[in-house]
Protein backbone atom coordinates (compact mmCIF):
# COMPACT_ATOMS: atom_id res chain seq x y z
CA UNK A 1 0.00 0.00 0.00
CA UNK A 2 1.45 3.35 -1.01
CA UNK A 3 1.60 6.28 1.37
CA UNK A 4 -1.13 8.04 -0.59
CA UNK A 5 -3.36 4.96 -0.33
CA UNK A 6 -2.73 4.93 3.40
CA UNK A 7 -3.82 8.58 3.62
CA UNK A 8 -7.10 7.78 1.86
CA UNK A 9 -7.57 4.74 4.10
CA UNK A 10 -6.90 6.79 7.25
CA UNK A 11 -9.35 9.51 6.19
CA UNK A 12 -12.01 6.88 5.51
CA UNK A 13 -11.30 5.21 8.84
CA UNK A 14 -11.50 8.57 10.62
CA UNK A 15 -14.88 9.31 9.02
CA UNK A 16 -16.25 5.90 10.00
CA UNK A 17 -14.90 6.24 13.55
CA UNK A 18 -16.47 9.68 13.92
CA UNK A 19 -19.80 8.44 12.60
CA UNK A 20 -19.65 5.40 14.90
CA UNK A 21 -18.96 7.56 17.96
CA UNK A 22 -21.91 9.81 17.10
CA UNK A 23 -24.04 6.69 16.68
CA UNK A 24 -23.22 5.59 20.23
CA UNK A 25 -23.40 9.11 21.65
CA UNK A 26 -26.35 10.68 19.85
CA UNK A 27 -28.09 7.66 18.38
CA UNK A 28 -27.56 8.73 14.76
CA UNK A 29 -24.95 7.70 12.22
CA UNK A 30 -23.67 11.18 11.29
CA UNK A 31 -20.51 11.95 9.32
CA UNK A 32 -18.67 15.27 9.82
CA UNK A 33 -20.12 16.88 6.66
CA UNK A 34 -18.72 20.41 7.17
CA UNK A 35 -15.27 18.84 7.40
CA UNK A 36 -15.40 17.27 3.92
CA UNK A 37 -14.00 20.27 2.07
CA UNK A 38 -11.21 20.98 4.60
CA UNK A 39 -10.31 17.28 4.60
CA UNK A 40 -10.06 17.26 0.81
CA UNK A 41 -7.98 20.44 0.86
CA UNK A 42 -5.52 19.04 3.41
CA UNK A 43 -5.20 15.73 1.54
CA UNK A 44 -4.75 17.44 -1.84
CA UNK A 45 -2.01 19.70 -0.45
CA UNK A 46 -0.42 16.65 1.19
CA UNK A 47 -0.45 14.78 -2.13
CA UNK A 48 1.08 17.81 -3.84
CA UNK A 49 3.83 17.97 -1.23
CA UNK A 50 4.57 14.25 -1.26
CA UNK A 51 4.73 14.22 -5.07
CA UNK A 52 6.60 17.44 -5.78
CA UNK A 53 8.03 15.91 -8.96
CA UNK A 54 4.47 15.95 -10.39
CA UNK A 55 3.93 19.60 -9.50
CA UNK A 56 1.34 20.25 -12.23
CA UNK A 57 -1.01 17.60 -10.85
CA UNK A 58 -0.36 18.86 -7.34
CA UNK A 59 -1.06 22.46 -8.26
CA UNK A 60 -4.32 21.66 -10.03
CA UNK A 61 -5.45 19.37 -7.20
CA UNK A 62 -4.62 21.99 -4.57
CA UNK A 63 -6.37 24.81 -6.44
CA UNK A 64 -9.41 22.60 -7.03
CA UNK A 65 -9.53 21.72 -3.33
CA UNK A 66 -9.11 25.38 -2.34
CA UNK A 67 -11.96 26.43 -4.61
CA UNK A 68 -14.20 23.73 -3.12
CA UNK A 69 -13.27 24.96 0.35
CA UNK A 70 -14.11 28.54 -0.66
CA UNK A 71 -17.61 27.47 -1.75
CA UNK A 72 -18.59 26.56 1.80
CA UNK A 73 -20.33 28.80 4.25
CA UNK A 74 -18.39 26.93 6.94
CA UNK A 75 -15.09 28.44 5.74
CA UNK A 76 -16.40 31.99 5.35
CA UNK A 77 -18.04 31.93 8.78
CA UNK A 78 -14.54 32.09 10.29
CA UNK A 79 -13.94 35.38 8.47
CA UNK A 80 -17.33 37.08 8.62
CA UNK A 81 -19.72 37.61 11.49
CA UNK A 82 -23.40 36.69 11.33
CA UNK A 83 -24.59 39.98 9.83
CA UNK A 84 -21.69 40.27 7.42
CA UNK A 85 -22.19 36.67 6.37
CA UNK A 86 -25.77 37.41 5.32
CA UNK A 87 -24.49 40.23 3.11
CA UNK A 88 -21.65 38.09 1.79
CA UNK A 89 -24.09 35.34 0.76
CA UNK A 90 -25.73 37.85 -1.58
CA UNK A 91 -22.48 38.21 -3.54
CA UNK A 92 -21.34 35.88 -6.30
CA UNK A 93 -17.99 34.97 -4.75
CA UNK A 94 -19.03 31.49 -3.66
CA UNK A 95 -20.76 30.91 -7.02
CA UNK A 96 -17.61 31.83 -8.96
CA UNK A 97 -15.55 29.56 -6.69
CA UNK A 98 -17.98 26.72 -7.41
CA UNK A 99 -17.76 27.42 -11.12
CA UNK A 100 -13.95 27.30 -10.92
CA UNK A 101 -14.14 24.09 -8.88
CA UNK A 102 -16.45 22.49 -11.44
CA UNK A 103 -14.33 23.60 -14.41
CA UNK A 104 -11.13 22.26 -12.85
CA UNK A 105 -12.87 18.97 -12.06
CA UNK A 106 -14.06 18.77 -15.65
CA UNK A 107 -10.61 19.55 -17.05
CA UNK A 108 -9.00 17.03 -14.70
CA UNK A 109 -11.59 14.40 -15.54
CA UNK A 110 -11.07 14.93 -19.26
CA UNK A 111 -7.32 14.61 -18.79
CA UNK A 112 -7.62 11.39 -16.79
CA UNK A 113 -10.19 9.97 -19.21
CA UNK A 114 -8.17 10.72 -22.34
CA UNK A 115 -4.96 9.32 -20.82
CA UNK A 116 -6.66 5.97 -20.29
CA UNK A 117 -7.03 5.35 -24.03
CA UNK A 118 -9.72 2.74 -23.65
CA UNK A 119 -13.31 2.53 -24.78
CA UNK A 120 -14.64 2.04 -21.26
CA UNK A 121 -12.56 5.02 -20.11
CA UNK A 122 -14.04 7.21 -22.84
CA UNK A 123 -17.57 6.05 -22.03
CA UNK A 124 -17.09 6.75 -18.32
CA UNK A 125 -15.58 10.13 -19.21
CA UNK A 126 -18.66 11.08 -21.24
CA UNK A 127 -20.98 9.98 -18.44
CA UNK A 128 -18.82 11.80 -15.87
CA UNK A 129 -18.82 15.00 -17.90
CA UNK A 130 -22.58 14.89 -18.44
CA UNK A 131 -23.36 14.22 -14.78
CA UNK A 132 -20.88 16.87 -13.56
CA UNK A 133 -22.30 19.54 -15.88
CA UNK A 134 -25.86 18.55 -14.97
CA UNK A 135 -25.04 18.65 -11.25
CA UNK A 136 -23.65 22.16 -11.60
CA UNK A 137 -26.54 23.37 -13.75
CA UNK A 138 -29.25 21.82 -11.58
CA UNK A 139 -27.39 22.24 -8.26
CA UNK A 140 -27.98 18.55 -7.64
CA UNK A 141 -25.70 16.87 -5.14
CA UNK A 142 -26.78 13.36 -6.17
CA UNK A 143 -25.54 13.95 -9.73
CA UNK A 144 -22.24 15.17 -8.28
CA UNK A 145 -22.00 11.92 -6.31
CA UNK A 146 -22.62 10.01 -9.55
CA UNK A 147 -19.91 12.03 -11.31
CA UNK A 148 -17.40 11.29 -8.55
CA UNK A 149 -18.35 7.60 -8.64
CA UNK A 150 -17.87 7.39 -12.40
CA UNK A 151 -14.43 9.02 -12.31
CA UNK A 152 -13.36 7.00 -9.25
CA UNK A 153 -14.42 3.83 -11.09
CA UNK A 154 -12.65 4.92 -14.25
CA UNK A 155 -9.39 5.72 -12.49
CA UNK A 156 -9.47 2.49 -10.52
CA UNK A 157 -10.02 0.38 -13.66
CA UNK A 158 -7.01 1.85 -15.41
CA UNK A 159 -4.74 3.86 -13.18
CA UNK A 160 -3.42 7.01 -14.83
CA UNK A 161 -1.90 10.02 -13.14
CA UNK A 162 -0.81 8.02 -10.13
CA UNK A 163 -1.12 8.75 -7.20
CA UNK A 164 -3.45 11.67 -7.90
CA UNK A 165 -6.06 9.26 -9.25
CA UNK A 166 -6.81 8.44 -5.61
CA UNK A 167 -8.23 11.93 -5.08
CA UNK A 168 -11.22 10.91 -7.21
CA UNK A 169 -11.82 8.04 -4.81
CA UNK A 170 -11.55 10.44 -1.88
CA UNK A 171 -14.09 12.81 -3.46
CA UNK A 172 -16.48 9.89 -3.89
CA UNK A 173 -15.96 8.76 -0.29
CA UNK A 174 -16.54 12.25 1.09
CA UNK A 175 -19.67 12.85 -0.99
CA UNK A 176 -20.94 9.34 -0.11
CA UNK A 177 -20.54 10.06 3.59
CA UNK A 178 -22.67 13.16 3.11
CA UNK A 179 -25.43 11.15 1.44
CA UNK A 180 -25.26 8.35 4.00
CA UNK A 181 -25.78 10.95 6.74
CA UNK A 182 -28.80 12.38 4.92
CA UNK A 183 -30.36 8.99 4.27
CA UNK A 184 -29.88 7.54 7.74
CA UNK A 185 -31.07 10.59 9.67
Amino acid sequence: MTRESRVIFMVTLMLIAFASFTLFDKGGFIFPIPANEPIFFVVAVMFAYLNRDQWKFGLIASITALLWLLTTQFFWSFIYGHGEMAEFNDTLVRDFCYLGFTLLLLISGIYFGIKQKSLIGYLLLILFSASLIASAALNNSLLLLLAFFLMALSTQLKKTGQPFHLLWLLLFILKSSEWISYILN
